[in-house]
């Protein structure tokens, strides 16, 4: 990923809101019941590239399947 899209990710770091980027991968963290523009659709804007997202409940149970 290039240094400029991680740094504009990042940028958008609050009190609500929490952005890491390691290699390709970009880790969120919401506070709950926060109102917030994060979405699929954001993420690949932002960061000029296809992305998938998975919430917490999601990656639990595919850590289930190994």
């Amino acid at each position: 990923m290039k240094k400029n899209l991680k740094d504009s990710l990042i940028s958008f770091n609050n009190k609500n809101e929490a952005y890491k980027v390691r290699n390709r991968e970009v880790y969120c963290l919401i506070g709950k019941k926060v109102k917030t523009l994060f979405s699929n659709n954001w993420l690949e804007k932002k960061l000029e590239m296809r992305a998938t997202t998975r919430n917490w409940t999601t990656v639990n149970k595919m850590l289930e399947l190994f």
